[in-house]
């Protein structure tokens, strides 16, 4: 037997790898950024609730704000907070690649 060989996976294994998790990375990072562009842009969520008038707007916030401080008190079993940043990881990724696919269908058409 030969004790100095280590059997490692291939490298193209280790590359494929480190590719298919820049790719996640990016798309978590252009899904947080498109939430957050659709939040508070010109266009957004926020000028859209504000829209309508200052009290709906005002209401609106308010109720999001109520909301996640119920979420944030929360507290459900150990397996449930196991499985949250993978399905926050996800979906923020999920958005993402909506964001991007998006952008290049409209920037196809001009």
């Amino acid at each position: 037997m030969n004790f100095h060989h280590a059997h490692s996976k291939p490298e193209i294994v280790s590359l494929a790898q480190a590719a298919a998790g820049l790719a996640m990375a990016c798309l978590v990072l252009a899904g947080i950024l498109g939430t957050v562009y659709k939040l508070v842009g010109p266009d957004g969520w926020i000028a859209m609730a504000f829209d309508r008038s200052l009290t709906t707007g005002g209401a609106a916030l308010g109720s999001l704000l109520l909301l996640a401080a119920c979420a944030w008190y929360a507290h459900g079993s150990a397996r449930r907070h196991h499985l949250m940043p993978h399905f926050v990881a996800y979906s923020l990724a999920a958005a993402g690649a909506l964001y991007i696919a998006r952008f290049l269908l409209l920037q196809e058409n001009l």
